[in-house]
């Protein structure tokens, strides 16, 4: 007997080769396919083997018997949620895109290093990867179909921390392939970040085709919030209608399955200052157009001669808060505000630039 140890879990995805055809895999579980991910939380690669199948037994239907005689898995289901602490680049980029569905790479002269642009796909568009899972010498899992049912970016201590909930067809298969090699990059710092927001006065943002990485990218009006900043998250939810993918002839999995309307939401606390309260509460009390930016620049650049450094922006066009939260913390007067991302006619609702040494995602 081998007892199998968690801390050697296993996990790799696809996120640089999306399904040709729903639930079909990609086209290879090879490095220009998938990476192993790493560094990830306790439950990541056990999420993806809990299986959330329906059972169906016979306790309501008259057998003769006192207790059940029959028992069948009715409707297969894989979902699982992958979570960094401290967040990478390469995550950010393969999961952001997977659940916004629409990624551009941009490379920087002719070097090893890129931008990638992700926004929002049509609902009808979203993509879909595969993912293997495998326990310390046990049995390794296939998983096909897997779309972004949604994702979060907040701060963790020092650094940022991103979190992707995964729901697929309920397609899965014992496996043997290699699992291909992780990709190996610093975690993003919170200290090496910037927030800003500006009031719009209801006219969208510009957001150019080349973002500066370090400085403000929504307009010139932009205020600093960083050395203030307390908390900060951001999340995504596309609302797949899942149990309606369950179709005739698709067995015990779901077909093809897409999103009612989806939502975004952004919550911030920042330390309440004297010199700009009146403003600060005026965003809230007068319903001004807002937009946000968190701009992460490692300084660290990419690829020698190069101009593109690690790290990531993300731009919120439109939001307006809700009902705002005054507290205290450590005796520091703290302002606490949450606000529902919002359409402004122009924009994608969120715009994301993550920068690394990876050429595609979901190619």
């Amino acid at each position: 007997m081998g007892l199998q140890r968690h801390e050697v879990d296993k996990l790799m995805l696809s996120v640089f080769d999306k399904e040709a055809v729903f639930d079909a895999g990609p086209a290879a579980w090879t490095g220009g396919s998938a990476c192993s991910m790493s560094e990830f939380d306790d439950g990541s690669a056990h999420s993806f083997i809990n299986f959330d199948d329906t059972i169906q037994q016979d306790e309501n239907v008259v057998t003769g018997y006192d207790l059940i005689t029959k028992q069948e898995i009715v409707r297969q289901g894989v979902s699982g949620t992958y979570k960094e602490p401290m967040a990478k680049p390469n995550t950010l980029a393969g999961l952001l895109a997977l659940c916004q569905g629409l990624v551009v790479s941009t490379q920087d002269g002719a070097l090893t290093a890129y931008r990638h642009k992700i926004t929002r796909s049509a609902a009808i568009s979203l993509p879909s990867i595969g993912a293997e899972a495998k326990m310390d010498s046990g049995r390794q899992y296939k998983f096909t179909g897997l779309k972004g049912a949604g994702y979060t970016i907040d701060i963790n201590g020092p650094y940022w921390g991103f979190e992707a909930q995964l729901v697929g067809s309920g397609s899965r298969a014992t496996a043997a392939d290699a699992f291909t090699a992780s990709i190996l990059e610093n975690w993003l710092r919170l200290g090496d970040s910037k927030v800003f927001i500006i009031d719009t006065a209801g006219t969208p943002i510009t957001i150019g085709a080349t973002p500066t990485q370090g400085a403000s990218n929504i307009g010139g009006g932009a205020v600093d919030l960083s050395t203030r900043l307390d908390t900060f998250s951001h999340k995504w939810q596309n609302n797949f209608e899942l149990e309606a993918a369950y179709k005739a002839s698709t067995g015990l999995v779901r077909k093809n399955f897409h999103p009612k309307k989806r939502s975004g939401s952004l919550s911030l606390s920042i330390e309440c200052d004297s010199a700009t309260e009146a403003t600060e509460l005026d965003y809230y009390l007068l319903q001004k157009k807002l937009a946000l930016e968190v701009n992460c620049d490692s300084g660290t650049i990419i690829a020698a001669t190069g101009v593109f450094k690690f790290g990531f922006i993300l731009i919120i066009p439109k939001f307006q808060l809700k009902p705002f939260k005054r507290d205290q913390k450590s005796q520091q007067e703290i302002l606490s505000y949450e606000a529902d991302i919002m359409e402004d006619g122009t924009n994608p609702p969120v715009v994301a630039f993550v920068y690394n040494a990876q050429p595609v995602y979901l190619a």
